[in-house]
């Protein structure tokens, strides 16, 4: 291993120990990695210098042994900054992080009429708003959350199937070109399911999978504390597994396939055919003008007959889904979001309750389906945490002189 090679090595781990380890002294830190407390010390006084690290002066502690004070350490929250932007639910989403992950700020565009055009141009402008708002420095990337397949490594859409996209739309390169930010970039859905598995994992869970509902249909699947991106950046696609043979056709050319049978156009369409039934006359989905997801969700988790029905045509295809989920990577839990599953309670109850019936008992028993917590923020809010994931190798590479 070459020398700068060890010295990166060595500064990632002592920020990540003082991250994780938070009010940990350089003393702990050094033992903690085995490294000698010159080399920590050296570290975190570079750290302190560039805003990055704190000594949290009011948790000073003396060593017992000579040497300088074991003050504790922890990363400060008021001088770097992390970006993320998502496409989710119809509009750009976009939030400032703290180097520790806390939300400072966040910013909605709603674009009804969508094209790649607009999805790229509305970015540009959303990012350069946010680059004025921020009240310190900010970390020289973003974070982005795209619809359809995407190709992390060139920071493309290949294809959208469920905005009827099929050709390559650039992303990355446009907004390197205009603000000389490096664009990490994922499918939205994924990073929902990283800020899932970040903020709102009490139990720490290793093996989870966070599946989201919405005009697109996606999972992000961590073994092991790792997430799965796949080969072609396709794990965890399962909006296009087939679920019916005979089932209508998808636009990726097969039949049946869960999208087609379990998204938000699918859910809008059972409750038009059901709602001009006579037995559902007395359902507020009878008298709407205009039936929209959320209104659907929100009658099911009242109790309104012909809302519940509506889920339940949707509830069983995902339901068979999860079961192969469950099958094959036992997952210890499976979260459901995006805006359907954020929406109802009444469909993550239907799902827990059923997924018994399709999942081998073995891995069923030792897992839960639960509803997610962080709703339509949580996909940009994943966005920032992927920058974030990144932040060692940026504040690193930084010249002295942009940081000093």
């Amino acid at each position: 291993m070459r020398y700068e090679d060890m010295e990166f090595l060595n500064f990632k781990n002592v920020l990540s120990a003082i991250d994780e380890l938070h009010g940990s002294s350089r003393a702990t830190i050094a033992k903690k990695l085995s490294l000698s407390r010159t080399t920590v010390s050296n570290i975190t006084s570079s750290l302190i210098s560039k805003g990055v690290v704190c000594e949290v002066q009011e948790m000073e502690q003396r060593s017992a042994s000579r040497g300088r004070p074991g003050a504790p350490l922890a990363l400060r929250d008021d001088v770097w900054y992390a970006l993320g932007a998502s496409y989710y639910s119809d509009s750009w989403n976009f939030v400032l992080c703290s180097l520790s992950g806390k939300m400072v700020n966040e910013h909605v565009v709603v674009l009804p009429d969508l094209t790649p055009e607009l999805l790229v141009s509305t970015l540009l402008d959303g990012i350069e708003y946010m680059m004025g708002r921020v009240k310190g420095k900010l970390l020289p990337a973003i974070g982005l959350g795209l619809p359809g397949i995407v190709d992390s490594e060139n920071g493309d859409v290949l294809w959208a199937y469920d905005l009827k996209w099929v050709d390559r739309v650039v992303v990355r390169k446009a907004v390197e070109k205009r603000f000389a930010l490096q664009a990490y970039c994922l499918n939205r859905y994924t990073l929902a399911g990283l800020a899932e598995y970040t903020y709102a994992n009490p139990e720490n869970d290793k093996n989870m999978v966070y599946v989201g509902l919405g005009s697109g249909i996606r999972s992000a699947i961590f073994v092991n504390g790792k997430l799965l991106e796949g080969a072609s950046f396709s794990a965890g696609r399962i909006g296009h597994v087939p679920i019916d043979p005979s089932g209508p056709l998808c636009e990726c050319g097969k039949h049946g396939c869960l999208l087609t049978l379990a998204n938000e156009k699918a859910l809008l369409n059972k409750a038009l055919e059901l709602s001009v039934k006579p037995e559902f006359a007395d359902s507020p989905l009878a008298e709407s003008k205009e039936i929209t997801v959320e209104q659907i969700c929100r009658l099911a988790d009242q109790h309104d007959k012909c809302a519940c029905k509506c889920i339940d045509a949707i509830a069983g295809p995902i339901t068979i889904a999860l079961g192969m989920i469950i099958d094959i990577i036992n997952p210890r839990r499976i979260v459901i979001g995006g805006p359907i599953g954020y929406s109802s309670r009444y469909l993550v109850d239907k799902l827990n309750k059923d997924a018994c019936s399709v999942a081998e008992e073995s891995p069923y028993r030792v897992m839960t389906i639960t509803q997610g917590k962080l709703k339509d923020i949580g996909s940009a809010l994943g966005a920032a945490t992927l920058v974030l994931s990144h932040k060692p190798e940026l504040l690193y590479l930084l010249d002295s002189n942009a940081i000093d």
